[in-house]
């Protein structure tokens, strides 16, 4: 879950707080459906992944 707050902080310092909550549920759900249409774990991608290219 750190990716997600990660995101949320990224998103939340340039469009405000209540636009990045609304994005990080919308990422939760599209993991959501993709681990159980995969029946697939949750595997964090970590703080650093929006850093790296």
């Amino acid at each position: 879950m750190r990716h997600l707050a990660a995101q949320y902080r990224r998103i939340g310092a340039r469009r405000g707080k209540k636009r990045a909550a609304v994005a990080v549920a919308h990422s939760i759900l599209t993991i959501a459906y993709h681990l159980i249409s995969r029946q697939e774990t949750y595997k964090d991608l970590g703080v650093d992944y929006f850093d790296e290219d």
